[in-house]
Parts: C-alpha cells; structure tokens; sequence
C-alpha cells in the first residue's frame, strides 16, 4: 500500500509541476508578445515567437499529452507522437530566438 500510495503522490506532483510549468510559460509568452506590440521590432517579434513555441506551445501540448495518457484517451505508443509534436515546437522555439539574436534591425 504504501508502494502506491507513494507513486500517487510522485503522478500528482509531476502533475502539478508541469501545469505551473505550461502557465508559467505562457506568462513569459504573453509578457513577450506585450514587448513585440509596445516595440515593433523585428528581432522582438522572433524572440517572442520562440518564447511562446518554447515557454508556452510546448508546455500545453506536454501537459494535454500527459493527460491524455493518465485518462487513457491514446496509449502509451501514441504519446510518441505529442513527445514529438513536443520536441518539434521547442526546436522551432530555438531556431527563431537564435535567428533572432542574429538578425539586423
């Protein structure tokens, strides 16, 4: 009993960390779209469209995953296919704010 107990209470923090997780992200992803609509720059808009793939798209998408698992909606087998939407956004995340840290203004 105490077996699982002890694995319910490790499922329910890993749980709650990747919820903080997916809004924390998207905090940082709204506060980067503010910065894109107060400055209008270029090199902002791809930083702040890499924050939000990286911070926020791939948190969410984590964290639907993992629910859909816990309440057996696709199997595990399946949940390859959200690691790698998961995988592609926060690549996609990185290519933008490294393309934005080179871009000229």
């Amino acid at each position: 009993m105490t077996g699982l107990l002890s694995y319910a209470v490790v499922e329910i923090a890993t749980l709650a960390l990747a919820a903080g997780s997916a809004i924390v992200g998207l905090f940082i992803a709204a506060l980067a779209l503010r910065g894109v609509l107060r400055d209008r720059s270029r090199k902002m808009l791809f930083l702040s469209a890499g924050m939000i793939l990286l911070f926020g798209a791939a948190y969410v998408t984590a964290l639907v995953g993992s629910a859909l698992v816990r309440f057996h909606v696709i199997s595990l087998l399946q949940q390859n296919y959200v690691l790698l939407a998961v995988r592609a956004l926060q690549f996609t995340g990185l290519c933008s704010i490294a393309y934005s840290l080179v871009i000229g203004e």
